[in-house]
């Protein structure tokens, strides 16, 4: 019975760690009769489970007969340079995860002037999830999978895609469809994630104080003391601050302030 039940968990561990965890990535919702310009403008949190901004009239929410989809019947264009959307979606500190989405070039517009260019021609698209960032390249000839992996940091991360402000020759539309964040690997052990942080620590800062607090709080962990272990990585997280950019080297600081506050959000710290 044990082992039947071990299989069934690892079965169900397995689908969940597939699920999408986004709401509307397809962008199916809401669907929209069709109109003469086959597409309408979308702000605020009018397609749902994101949020939308815009300085023009919105996210464009458009069908086929407007340009290609990747999969269903809509897809979104973000239309003016500093536009954006955005999703928040639960994660679990320390797991990693993969964004993939299909991306191109809207066919008929080389802007962001007024007028039109020809094409083929290509575009922009700035995309952020939790502290991993990059600017992805599309084009009108059709879409491409693209892929970016991180790590959750916190108990909800947000994704966001922005039209970036660009030279005009790459201020083409970009647009968006089926788009998923899946979980690629469980997070690492908390006493683990402590190992880590000791050895990255160890010799940085002044003397061994960062070490000793990284050392007190794998004791206090150990018992379990929790809240011990909180108070303890919350003083070296205001150490390392204190000390950024002096003792300790801006770009490394941050790496372990996050490290930090991944291991504080997952054994549940109160800010």
């Amino acid at each position: 019975m044990r082992g039947l039940l071990t299989a069934v968990w690892w079965v169900l561990a397995s689908a969940l760690a597939h699920a999408n965890l986004l709401i509307n990535g397809g962008f199916e919702d809401p669907a929209f009769v069709d109109n003469p310009l086959h597409y309408i403008h979308l702000t605020g949190t009018e397609l749902t489970g994101w949020t939308s901004f815009s300085t023009y009239k919105g996210t464009v929410l458009f069908n086929d007969l407007y340009n290609p989809v990747s999969q269903g019947l809509q897809a979104v264009q973000i239309e003016v340079p500093g536009d954006w959307i955005s999703q928040t979606f639960t994660t679990v500190a320390g797991a990693s995860y993969a964004l993939s989405f299909d991306m191109m070039a809207y066919t008929g517009y080389g802007g962001p002037g007024l007028g039109r260019a020809p094409c083929p021609c290509i575009s922009l698209l700035y995309v952020s999830v939790g502290s991993a960032s990059a600017i992805f390249g599309g084009n009108s000839a059709g879409y491409v999978r693209e892929t970016l992996f991180f790590t959750a940091t916190a108990s909800t991360t947000t994704l966001t895609f922005m039209n970036p402000s660009v030279p005009a020759a790459l201020g083409n539309y970009p647009e968006i469809d089926n788009v998923s964040v899946v979980q690629t690997s469980p997070p690492v052990p908390v006493a683990e994630q402590l190992d880590a942080l000791l050895s990255t620590v160890t010799g940085v800062g002044p003397g061994q104080s960062l070490a000793a607090k990284v050392a007190q709080a794998q004791s206090y962990y150990a018992v379990p003391d929790v809240p011990d272990t909180c108070a303890v990585l919350s003083a070296f997280v205001n150490e390392v601050s204190a000390q950024e950019g002096k003792k300790i080297p801006q770009v490394l600081a941050k790496q372990i302030t996050v490290d930090a506050q991944a291991i504080m959000t997952t054994i549940g710290c109160q800010n």
